[in-house]
């Protein structure tokens, strides 16, 4: 199997051309790849390894392609939760999947909130709105922490050997 990584290709020869647009906001390849970077150290810090699951419950926003990137680059699984579902639909979903990181916008922690005591295991609750639930973990302070001494993530390799991510 071939493993490209887009994003570092397209990051290397047109970084600075838009990736993503979401109404005002953008954010250019070079620095959704950086940023795909943070994300898969934090992501990694929080216990999750290759195939593990990690959801997201949110609108579109420009953190859950900063995620989704992360997940890929760490050979972690996206579950896509449908923002529509409710209770123990998504109590489902994320045992179903066996979720080890649920991500969420601030609109939606709610609805997980609401099916803490139904979930199998305990996932890490992150949320990328600005305010954050009791139990939550805060998405920008998670891609703010510095990563601990000697800590590295191995991305996989476009040519070769894989790559440390830093």
């Amino acid at each position: 199997m071939i493993d490209l990584d887009f994003l570092a290709q397209h990051a290397d020869s047109m970084p600075g051309k838009p990736a993503v647009i979401l109404g005002e906001r953008f954010i250019d390849y070079a620095t959704l790849s950086a940023r795909a970077n943070q994300a898969a150290l934090a992501i990694t810090k929080l216990g999750a390894q290759p195939d593990d699951r990690v959801a997201i419950m949110s609108f579109n926003s420009l953190e859950q392609y900063e995620i989704a990137s992360g997940l890929r680059r760490i050979g972690a699984v996206l579950v896509p939760v449908n923002y529509r579902l409710r209770g123990p639909e998504v109590a489902y979903v994320l045992n179903d999947s066996g979720a080890r990181i649920v991500f969420t916008d601030e609109v939606h922690q709610a609805v997980v909130d609401g099916v803490r005591g139904e979930l199998t295991g305990q996932p890490a609750l992150v949320s990328t709105g600005t305010a954050v639930s009791d139990g939550w973990l805060h998405y920008r302070e998670l891609m703010d922490a510095p990563p601990p001494a000697g800590f590295a993530v191995h991305l996989p390799a476009e040519r070769g050997f894989p790559r440390s991510a830093s």
